[in-house]
C-alpha cells in the first residue's frame, strides 16, 4: 500500500492538473478566434477538440472525480459550449461536429483510464487512488 503522504500529494498533484485541462479547455473554446489552428491540417480542429476533452476526462478520473457524474457534466460542457459560441460569441460559430469530436475525446479518455486500471490490476494507479480503493465493475467506464 502506498504511503499516505505521497498518495496525497499525488491526489492533489491530479486535481491541479484537472483544474489546469478545465481552465485551458475553457480558454481554447471561448476566447476569439481567428481559425489559426484548423488550418494547419484538414480535421486539426477536431482533433484539438477530442484531445482537450480527453485530457479534460483523464485528469478528471485520475484526481479521483465520479466518473459517471464527470461524463455527465463533460456533456453538457461540449454541448453548451458550441451553443455559446453560436448564439454568444461574435468570434466564434458553435458547430454539431464539434460536439461529436469533444465526445469521442471524452470516450478516448475514459479508454486510457481503464487501461490504467486494468494494467495496474483493476485499481486506478497510487498516484490518483484518493481513496485508496479499486476501481469497482460497473463504474461508469466503457468496457
Amino acid at each position: 500500500m502506498p504511503d499516505r503522504s505521497v498518495v496525497a500529494s499525488s491526489s492533489v498533484m491530479w486535481r491541479l492538473a484537472f483544474a489546469g485541462s478545465a481552465i485551458l479547455s475553457a480558454v481554447v473554446l471561448f476566447a476569439p478566434s481567428d481559425g489559426g489552428a484548423s488550418g494547419i491540417f484538414p480535421g486539426a480542429d477536431k482533433v484539438g477538440h477530442a484531445t482537450l476533452f480527453a485530457l479534460v476526462a483523464v485528469t478528471g478520473a485520475l484526481a479521483g472525480l465520479p466518473v459517471r457524474e464527470t461524463t455527465a457534466a463533460l456533456l453538457g460542457y461540449a454541448v453548451g459550449s458550441e451553443v455559446a459560441q453560436a448564439l454568444l460569441l461574435p468570434r466564434r460559430a458553435g458547430d454539431p461536429r464539434d460536439v461529436v469530436a469533444d465526445l469521442t475525446g471524452v470516450a478516448i479518455g475514459l479508454l486510457v483510464v481503464r487501461a490504467l486500471a486494468r494494467r495496474s490490476s483493476g485499481a486506478l494507479p497510487a498516484a490518483a487512488a484518493t481513496h485508496e480503493r479499486p476501481l469497482p465493475e460497473g463504474n461508469g467506464l466503457p468496457s
